[in-house]
Parts: structure tokens; C-alpha cells; sequence
């Protein structure tokens, strides 16, 4: 039987190690400047190192449970670990978007818009539609605030829990009721 008690102690511990790591990537795309924050490969590096790490932590807890992770306790192990890596993550980004870099904010918004505007312009968009667009995404720096970020890590929870529902699909592994029997 799997004790919800050291279920969540071990899934914080996980999710704030994930967290380090994130924080880590962040630094590291911190230092390769704007455009490097701002790119669709750092995207994609973010969501796949998020992945990866949900996927090893729920795996490395069922091993050391016996190999044994019904659905239900594997769901509130990576929800909960998705919990404390974002929230980590979130009280990060908080902090450098307040005290280390107040001006990166500004300068991501800066970099988003030009290479929406880039992107958008040799598509042929219209001018109309592209001054539109340019007044909606100078209010994607309202999202770095810190009370943006604290509601956003809040609202996210839900998709947090769609995401663990998801992967606890394959990383559940019920236990054995019954041995093998051999049939003669």
C-alpha cells in the first residue's frame, strides 16, 4: 500500500528539483539574450525538459514503490510534483523579471512583437490586421507582472491535472492480483 503522506513528500521533493532544472534553462536562454527566451526552439526545449522530467520522476516513483503505481496514486505523484516544479519556477521568474532584469519584460515584449510582425509580413497579412495585432501583443507585457504570473501558475493547475490524468495513463502500473498460472 502506498502512503499518500510520502506520495506528496516525495512528489514536492521531485517537483522542486524539476523546478531547479527549469530554472536553470531559463538562466541558461537568460544568458543567450532576448531572442534566445523568445524562440520557438526554446519553446519547444521548455515543454520537452517538462515533459522528460515528469515522465522520469513518475517512472523512478514506481520503481522505488515495487514497481507498483496504481492510476489514482500515479496522477496525484505527477500532479503534484507538476505543482511544486511551476510553482518554483513561477517564484523564479517572478524574481527575475522584478530584481534581476525589471527591463526584460520589456525587451521580450519588444522581440515577440517583431517577430510576430516579421513572421506575419511574409505571409501578407494586411496592414490593418497588423496594427491589431501589434496593439494585442504590447499587452503581453502585463503577463510578466507579478500578480499575472501568480494567477497564471493558479489557473494552471487544471491543465496540470489534464497533464497527470494523461501521463498516469501510461506510466500507471496496477499490481499483480493473481500469479502467473501455468497451464499444463
Amino acid at each position: 500500500m502506498i502512503d499518500n503522506k510520502a506520495l506528496a513528500t516525495d512528489a514536492f521533493k521531485m517537483g522542486a528539483i524539476f523546478g531547479l532544472i527549469q530554472i536553470i534553462i531559463t538562466m541558461i536562454l537568460y544568458v543567450m539574450g532576448v531572442d534566445a527566451m523568445v524562440s520557438y526552439y526554446s519553446t519547444a526545449l521548455v515543454v520537452i525538459s517538462i515533459l522528460g522530467c515528469l515522465i522520469y520522476g513518475g517512472i523512478k516513483w514506481r520503481k522505488s514503490n515495487n514497481n507498483v503505481a496504481p492510476y489514482a496514486k500515479m496522477f496525484l505523484f505527477i500532479w503534484i510534483c507538476s505543482i511544486a516544479l511551476f510553482t518554483v519556477s513561477t517564484l523564479f521568474n517572478i524574481l527575475l523579471y522584478s530584481v534581476i532584469d525589471p527591463d526584460l519584460a520589456a525587451n521580450m515584449t519588444e522581440a515577440i512583437v517583431d517577430k510576430t510582425m516579421s513572421m506575419m509580413e511574409g505571409f501578407g497579412v494586411p496592414d490593418e490586421a497588423l496594427d491589431q495585432t501589434i496593439s494585442e501583443l504590447e499587452k503581453v507585457g502585463d503577463n510578466f507582472k507579478p500578480g499575472a504570473q501568480i494567477k497564471s501558475l493558479f489557473m494552471s493547475f487544471i491543465g496540470f491535472a489534464v497533464l497527470a490524468a494523461i501521463l498516469a495513463l501510461f506510466l500507471k502500473k496496477e499490481e499483480k492480483v493473481f500469479d502467473d498460472i501455468e497451464e499444463a
